[in-house]
């Protein structure tokens, strides 16, 4: 039997342009695998600095995981929640693991003395 739906509920099969097709899971998860390869890529060939890896000239790796968490929200829409908090995650443990300063502390740029931040090297917390 047929389900009647009121003609102003708007649902997920009738939002949708019939003439754009959307792509098939493989081919999202392909470009997102693509996508990830050549973040491994940069990250690999970037250059160690205190802050962290830098790709690109200066581009910190950071952000390109950022971008990598922002294509998997828009290819994986409906799984949202869980690309952003494995997004944060992955962010997370870059930053813990790779951007510390020298000796295990965080970095000048992340340390706060009092209401001011740190930037300068000859500065004391």
């Amino acid at each position: 039997m047929d389900e009647v739906r009121p003609s102003h509920i708007e649902t997920r099969g009738d939002a949708r342009d019939p003439d754009v097709p959307e792509a098939a899971g493989r081919a999202k998860a392909f470009v997102f695998v693509a996508a990830v390869v050549a973040a491994l890529v940069l990250g690999a060939l970037g250059s160690q600095v205190p802050d962290g890896i830098v790709v690109l000239g200066a581009v910190p790796f950071a952000f390109v995981l950022f971008v990598l968490v922002l294509l998997g929200v828009a290819l994986f829409h409906g799984h949202t929640l869980q690309v952003a908090l494995g997004g944060a995650l992955v962010i997370t443990v870059y930053t813990a693991v790779f951007a510390r300063g020298s000796r295990g502390r965080p970095s000048r740029r992340t340390r706060v003395c009092g209401a001011t931040c740190c930037t300068r090297a000859s500065t004391r917390c």
